[in-house]
Order: C-alpha cells, then structure tokens, then sequence
C-alpha cells in the first residue's frame, strides 16, 4: 500500500481532516522536523448525561469520542496520506479500539469493490423470483408482485458511483487495515482497566493482530484515591493471568517509545 504522491508537501490539521478540534498540547516542544510529532487526542462524546449521576456522563465518553475519530481518520484516508504520523487516543481505554478494528476487516471482506459485486443487483433473475412468489408465496405476497421492484430497489440498487466504499482510506487488503491499526494507533489505558488484555488477545484478532495499550493516569483525578496505588494496580494484569511480563513491558514503556521515537535517547 503506497501512499499517493503528493504535489506539495501536506500540512496536517486535524480540525479540517475530522471536524474535531483538540485541545492544545502544552509542555513538549519537538526539535524534530523530519518526522511529524503525533496527536494526542482526548475526545469526549456525553449525550446520555444526567446531573443527578455524574459517571453517567462520563462512563465510555472518551471510548466513544475516540471511536468516532478514528474512524474519520481511517475512512477519510487520512493514515493514507500521512504516511509518518501516529495518533493517541487518550482516557478510553483499548477495547473500542479492538472492535474497531475486528469491524473494518469485517466490512471489508464483504464490501471492498470486488466483494460488494456479489450484492450486484444485475446478477438477480427478477423473472424468476416472480414465478417463485406466484407458485409458492400466499394470496398477500401474490396481491403485491407489482410493488416487488420498488421493494428490491430499496437494498439492491446501489449508488453506482461509489461502489468502492473504501476508496479514500487507500487500503487495498485487509492486511493493509492491520498495518494501519496496529502501527499508527495508539490506546491510553488507565491502571485499573483489565480490558487492556484485550489489545494482546492476538488469538481473537483477525489476522493474529496486536494493538498498542500505553499506559496512563489521571492522577490526580477522583478515581485515584491513593497515587501509591497507581502502578501496583496496573501490575494486577500480570498477577492475574491477563498479560506476561513482556506484554506489561509494551504497555508500560514500548508502545509509548515508539510513539515517540525522537525522544529515545533521552531514556535509554
């Protein structure tokens, strides 16, 4: 999957490319120009907001901010034609992130441009499937043959001129989907959520993929009662059974290294 060439160098505005303005990033300033600093993002999404119950405005607000996002950047091409820069979903955890991606390979082995022509309405016997209903449907389906194309028009017909429904994302295999989601997605977790497992179940993800947990606190928010705590109840994941030592270690330090991979050197 190669990027489209450009004419002129692109600058990214994530505003434009989404609608979404972030809010600012403060206290890193990147000396580095070849590579584009990634974009943190922390989205909220409330519709379901009740003043008497404050977490239930708050309760998947980022995991739901989030998903709307990437789905805009990955739809709209905008991985495609950025090829260098990564994203951080902050606060929502990683589990929409995993149903995001098992979804869009879904999707797309059945809606990419050869697949949707199994769907191909030119491909229906309409002759038969008249004689089908007059020999075997009842009097109410019979009494209504003449509302049978309006009826398969509503489904069948599709819009001939966007047939490709994954044009602009410049994915061309699902293995391309795997490629994006894997390697410029990146999902903050707080300590205690367990579904961070769920971003090494490789088992369960198509095409055996692995997603990129980093770990993050909002330390000093209400749901930390004790900041001591922090750590040791991210490390419950291994004590559990849920991640081993290495997958601790990705979530912990290398999955955040190679979001930032500028800043290695300064902590190694």
């Amino acid at each position: 999957m190669e990027p489209e060439p450009s004419p002129a160098p692109q600058e990214f505005d994530i505003s434009v490319e989404t609608g979404v303005v972030p809010e600012p990033l403060t206290g890193i300033e990147s000396p580095f120009e070849d590579v584009p600093e990634p974009e943190e993002l922390e989205s909220g999404s409330g519709p379901d907001s009740d003043p008497s119950i404050e977490f239930r405005r708050t309760l998947g607000m980022f995991a739901t901010g989030g998903e709307a996002v990437a789905r805009s950047l990955f739809l709209g091409g905008v991985l495609h034609r950025f090829p260098t820069l990564r994203f951080a979903f902050l606060e929502g955890g990683v589990a929409w992130g995993a149903s995001l991606y098992s979804g869009l390979i879904g999707h797309f082995e059945k809606r990419n441009r050869e697949a949707v022509q199994h769907y191909n309405p030119a491909y229906l016997d309409r002759k038969l499937l008249i004689e089908l209903f007059r020999k075997y449907g009842s009097d109410r389906y019979r009494a209504r043959l003449d509302q049978l194309e309006d009826g398969l028009r509503f489904l069948s017909d599709p819009d001939e001129t966007n047939l490709d429904e994954f044009a602009q994302s410049g994915v061309q295999s699902a293995e391309d989907i795997k490629q994006l989601l894997t390697e410029r997605f990146c999902f903050g977790c707080e300590a205690d959520d367990p579904l961070t497992a769920v971003a090494f179940d490789s088992d369960r993800h198509p095409l055996g993929a692995r997603l990129k947990p980093i770990f993050a606190s909002d330390i000093g928010h209400w749901d930390v009662p004790d900041i001591r705590e922090v750590l040791p109840e991210a490390w419950e994941l291994v004590e559990h059974g849920h991640i081993d030592e290495g997958e601790f270690r990705a979530f912990m330090y290398e999955n955040a290294r190679a979001l930032w991979p500028q800043l290695a050197k300064y902590v190694e």
